[in-house]
């Protein structure tokens, strides 16, 4: 259990960490980095959205520590794993991943329909 522990946390911080660079780049720059769709941001959306991308990493980064500390000190004994609590504990990470994702939705489904003079 403790080699999956570090390959569990080894590789979530490796996304967390792809997600940070993205979403301070994007932050910082005002630019889209992965821009596959050749959409036009403007800077106040391509910032937002790197602001939702940072705090997505961050999310990402914290609950990998803290499950990585948890199953490594063996907090949680092997019987409790399949324990309904487990969707409690975890509820803060989907909110906060999630509610990042849908603000990303919001911003591109106004950039895609607002006003063409709107659009800078």
């Amino acid at each position: 259990m403790d080699q999956f522990t570090v390959v569990a946390v080894w590789f979530s911080s490796l996304v967390s960490g792809a997600l940070l660079v993205i979403g301070v780049t994007s932050l910082v720059t005002g630019r889209a980095v992965i821009n596959l769709q050749r959409t036009d941001w403007s800077t106040r959306e391509a910032r937002l959205l790197g602001l939702c991308t940072t705090i997505q990493a961050i999310a990402v980064g914290a609950y990998s520590l803290y499950g990585g500390l948890t199953l490594s000190a063996h907090v949680i004994p092997l019987a409790g794993v399949g324990s309904p609590w487990g969707i409690f504990v975890s509820a803060p990470f989907w909110l906060v991943f999630f509610g990042a994702l849908v603000v990303q939705a919001v911003i591109e489904h106004r950039h895609h329909h607002a006003a063409p003079s709107a659009v800078r």
